[in-house]
């Protein structure tokens, strides 16, 4: 839970960090231009107070803080469930009904303060309608970067891969084993609720080993890592058991709810790929190169198998801690598309 505290964090100052700036924005485009012996003359004199623009600059910063940090909590803790288990009007509703109760209650707590009364009470409806609308840049700002993916979104809105970059990479093409079953079992509308769920539980669990969802394809999930100087290989099968056991807790879940239980199996490749940001209606962030294919059709090895995890002879080669699990070498000299022959592994979790 390490890497998904962190994350949550750096979320909360990031919003809070936005509320301070959009806040001091108010502040400069509702003053800037006015003298302050105006600004003294209409807010302050009638009061017997002493108003500036450094004191309207500190007291925007210490309203902004509490509601930054209160919005940047309920960003990472409460909001995520309602969007994922709620409707979208009862989403809003929510939502508008939190905002509305603190920013009443910001407004009732502020008008006790002398130095800062007179222009709430002159500005409120401009102010509640201005964070309002900051309200809803922070939250599709959010929804968009949980949409795309933190490092996606990035990257995406400073054009990193305008031209094309090669990379080193980790590739897992995560894949359900028995899908077309399923769905005649259970239905195709079901069956689409039970990938989201699946695919729910997943998020959290490449979040805490600083993974990136690169796509979901009907069943299968593919997951990437960029290899870095000090990149821990290991996470990555790691990432694998770590997503079993959480689907083993939630078997309950998915046994009242679906009637069965589901199990994955996963092959994991690396090696270097072109990444480009391809498209210009809709953009997105593509990878190219030969590891992609060999990688899918080590999982078309691993779905004929009794084994779980496949791993590459080229990904196994990076890898430092020997002790946590058992390879068994298979020669795969028959994979449909791949000219040279490939050395693969599959992987098991040694008890204990």
């Amino acid at each position: 839970m390490k890497n998904k505290t962190a994350h949550n964090i750096k979320e909360i100052l990031n919003i809070t960090a936005l509320w301070i700036l959009l806040t001091f924005f108010y502040v400069f485009i509702k003053f800037s231009d006015i003298p302050e012996h105006f600004i003294q003359e209409i807010y302050g004199n009638g009061a017997g107070i002493e108003i500036s623009k450094i004191e309207l600059y500190k007291i925007s910063f210490f309203v902004a803080l509490p509601f930054g940090l209160v919005m940047g909590i309920l960003y990472t803790t409460l909001y995520p469930v309602l969007y994922h288990r709620c409707s979208f009007i009862v989403n809003v509703a929510v939502r508008l009904a939190i905002f509305t109760s603190m920013s009443s209650l910001i407004f009732f707590i502020m008008s006790g303060f002398s130095a800062i009364s007179p222009i709430l009470f002159a500005n409120a409806l401009g102010i509640f309608i201005y964070m309002l609308l900051t309200e809803i840049i922070v939250g599709i700002l959010i929804l968009l970067r949980r949409d795309l993916g933190r490092n996606y979104f990035r990257n995406t809105v400073i054009n990193t891969y305008h031209t094309p970059k090669e990379e080193q990479r980790v590739f897992m093409f995560l894949d359900m084993e028995n899908s077309t079953p399923t769905a005649d079992k259970i239905g195709h509308l079901n069956y689409s609720r039970y990938i989201q769920d699946c695919f729910y539980d997943l998020s959290d669990i490449v979040l805490e080993h600083e993974g990136d969802i690169y796509q979901f394809v009907g069943d299968e999930a593919v997951i990437t890592w960029k290899v870095t100087r000090k990149f821990r290989y290991e996470k990555c099968i790691e990432l694998y058991f770590s997503y079993m056991d959480c689907l083993k807790r939630r078997q309950k879940y998915y046994l009242d709810k679906y009637g069965l239980s589901p199990v994955f199996k996963c092959a994991i490749h690396q090696g270097k790929v072109s990444t480009a940001l391809v498209g210009d209606y809709k953009k997105e962030i593509a990878y190219h190169g030969d590891v992609l294919n060999i990688c899918s059709r080590l999982q078309s090895a691993c779905k004929k198998s009794a084994a779980y995890v496949i791993i590459s002879g080229d990904f196994y080669s990076s890898i430092v801690d020997h002790e946590s699990y058992t390879y068994k070498f298979v020669n795969l000299n028959d994979l449909k598309g791949v000219e040279h022959e490939q050395e693969g592994l599959f992987v098991f979790k040694n008890s204990g």
